[in-house]
């Protein structure tokens, strides 16, 4: 009986034992596969190594790896030295060897392995996000350009404006591809790197879609404020021009502060007698035979105020235009005339005959049109110079052309 009891614990310790053994078979193995896993998912991914390469890789330094972290277990106490010599040896080897590794590597697979910081000293990089330890700025996912201004040093490139840039943001990482400056004035400078601004010195700032909506919205309202002043500097040009042009259809002239000064102006059509000077003749004889008190003025205007048109647009109403181009600044009033003269000559001792016919217009001094008159006269003489001054001179005579030069008189 105490026989069978003994085989029977005998059994149950070889069958510990054994279990034990392929526990700890089982761990190592499962030690062997994690380690090996690790090394290569580090060299490819956090390296950027190729994978085949990683694996062989790890495949010629894992093996070693654990064969020390066993010998570290060992119960002899040279050996456990030994071994963990050699588990310290392959980590510090290791860790030196991806440090050494990962100074040029930026990107993975998965896109960036490294962050970066525009400090008053540079660009900073780390392998973690967080904040730069000395300056605190936020650090951000490395981009193409960074790497790029990092490498060749250089310095960040003013950009165009915001409407010719065509990609503000990493097309692959959705990170910023633009950095900004903002000035106290609200104005926005884009840059092609990280760095700082040489106006102020201060870090560039990656561009967000806040700001890029911002300054678009300045640059709209910037450029309908600009073509509202180009719009508002030509209407005043244009002003300018036309009162320029209004200014030279009068003259300065003299006046006689005894009499009321009425500009006068007469258009004749059909007026080929005395070589088209029939108007000038028939001015004279107005001003020479106008009632007392009253100075009609025909050299106020200048030979343009009837070749350009501008006559026969105050007589069709437009008023305004005797104010704006000042003929009503040193008048009392205006007077237009507009009509016809045809003279002939008659069997009578050679005397010629000139018909004259007048409409006049009278205009205050705001230009507005107060009184009007339309006389007609025959005049004879011996030239038709005579003949059309001595009709002029009964038209000046007759009662209704006095009073609408005489006005309120």
């Amino acid at each position: 009986m105490a026989e069978r009891r003994w085989g029977t614990a005998a059994l149950v310790a070889m069958g510990l034992v054994i279990l034990l053994l392929m526990v700890a078979l089982l761990l190592r193995l499962s030690l062997v596969y994690e380690t090996f896993a690790v090394f290569v998912e580090k060299l490819s991914s956090g390296l950027g190594i190729d994978e085949n390469l990683a694996t062989a890789i790890a495949a010629l330094t894992v093996v070693p790896f654990i064969y020390c972290v066993g010998v570290a277990f060992s119960f002899r106490a040279g050996r456990r030295m030994l071994g963990m010599f050699g588990v310290a040896a392959y980590v510090a080897a290791y860790s030196l060897a991806a440090w050494f590794v990962s100074q040029d590597v930026y990107f993975g697979p998965d896109g960036a392995l490294k962050y970066y910081a525009a400090t008053p000293e540079g660009l900073y990089f780390s392998d973690e996000p967080g904040v730069d330890p000395v300056y605190g700025v936020r650090l951000r996912p490395v981009t193409r350009e960074v790497v790029a201004a990092s490498r060749t040093g250089a310095k960040p490139a003013a950009l165009p404006s915001l409407d010719r840039v065509e990609h503000f943001f990493d097309p692959s990482t959705g990170e910023p591809a633009v950095w900004y400056a903002k000035y106290a004035d609200g104005d926005v400078k884009l840059f092609s790197a990280p760095g700082f601004d040489p106006k102020t010195g201060l870090p560039l700032l990656p561009i967000t879609p806040e700001i890029i909506e911002r300054q678009r919205r300045r640059l709209a309202e910037r450029s309908r404020s600009e073509a509202e002043d180009r719009s508002t500097a030509a209407a005043e040009n244009l002003a300018k021009a036309r009162a320029r042009t209004l200014q030279q259809m009068v003259r300065d002239i003299a006046v006689d502060g005894s009499r009321r000064t009425v500009g006068f102006a007469l258009s004749l059509s059909d007026a080929k007698a005395v070589e088209g000077q029939a108007p000038l003749v028939c001015s004279r004889a107005v001003r020479k035979g106008a009632p007392s008190g009253v100075d009609p003025r025909h050299d106020l205007f200048a030979p343009e105020f009837i070749a350009n048109g501008y006559f026969d647009r105050v007589y069709a109403g437009e008023g305004e235009l005797l104010r704006d181009m000042g003929a009503t600044d040193t008048t009392d009033a205006i007077v237009l005339g507009s009509g016809t003269a045809a003279c002939r000559r008659t069997d009578f001792n050679d005397v010629v005959s000139c018909d004259v016919g007048i409409s006049a217009k009278r205009f205050d001094t705001e230009g507005r049109l107060v009184a009007q008159a339309s006389v007609n006269a025959v005049g004879p003489g011996f030239s038709e110079r005579d003949a059309i001054a001595a009709a002029c001179t009964r038209i000046v005579a007759d009662s209704d052309f006095v009073q609408l030069l005489k006005g309120g008189q």
